[in-house]
Parts: structure tokens; sequence; C-alpha cells
């Protein structure tokens, strides 16, 4: 089974849907929550933020869904666009929810893949003149990966 966490760029969710339709598409709840404290003020963003995570850390959707509605109702009249951004999306946020949950702290978030392409591009800008080839960059690559540690997320996990 295929499964895709992205953040809110349109044009790779359009990509998505056109190649890989129907595959469930959980969305980045760090992206998410960044984007909608965006539309806060920073003097309220401290008080909203526990709020928010409240949301996305019920133990299942079914407590997800109360607590995001008193959330819209509390917060739509101090900023409208927030709650726009949070409904624009909230499905996708809530993904996740339908597997496993040995599997939700892995794929709420698309970190661990950002954090690999960083550490990359970090690595690539000061080895820039070692690549004479393909191969080299493709071995640099790897070795990156390596130094990584992945946890396997079990098929049959409950």
């Amino acid at each position: 089974m295929n499964l895709f966490i992205t953040d809110g760029g349109q044009a790779r969710l359009n990509a998505l849907d056109l190649k890989f339709g129907g595959t469930p598409r959980p969305r980045c709840l760090h992206h998410q929550m960044e984007n909608l404290l965006s539309y806060v003020p920073e003097t309220q963003r401290a008080a909203v933020e526990p709020e928010l995570k409240a949301i996305y850390y019920q133990e299942n959707r079914e407590k997800a869904d109360p607590v995001a509605a008193a959330f819209r109702e509390k917060f739509r009249a101090i900023d409208p666009a927030a709650i726009k951004c949070m409904d624009r999306d909230w499905e996708a946020c809530l993904t996740f929810s339908a597997f496993p949950t040995a599997h939700w702290k892995t794929i709420r978030t698309n970190t661990v893949i950002q954090r690999l392409f960083g550490e990359v591009k970090k690595r690539s800008h000061k080895m820039a003149a070692a690549f004479r080839h393909e191969g080299s960059g493709l071995l640099m690559f790897y070795a990156v990966i390596r130094s990584f540690k992945f946890r396997k997320i079990a098929a049959d996990a409950k």
C-alpha cells in the first residue's frame, strides 16, 4: 500500500492525484500547525498552539472531532482565516487515524524526509567539487542515508 505524507503544496498534490489517485495522503501536522499559526497574531500563538496540538493528539478520530469543533467555535471570531486554513485540510490532517496506532508517530509528519534532504543538501554544498560524476553524488547520498536511524513499521501492527 502506498502512503504519501505531504505538506500543502498544491503542485505536488495535483501530481500525486494524477499518478496515484485514491492513495491515502496524510497532511504533515507540523506544516499544518505552522501554516495555521501563521494566521494567528504573534501575541496569541502561545495560547493557541497547545489547544491546536490537543486536537491532533487525541487517541482516536471520534475524540478529535469534538475537540476540533470546540476549537473552531472558540477561535472563529478571533481569527476566521486560521479556521479556514484548518478546515481546508481537515480530512487530510486526520488521515493518519485510519492506520494502526503504532504507526501514528511515524506518519503524522514528513519531517524525517525533510531532514534527510536537508542533510544531503548541506553536505553536497560543502563537497561540490568532489562530484565528478553521478556515481560520486549517489555514493554521498547513500552515506547520508546509512547514517540515519530509521524505524521499521510492521505491516501487521495494531
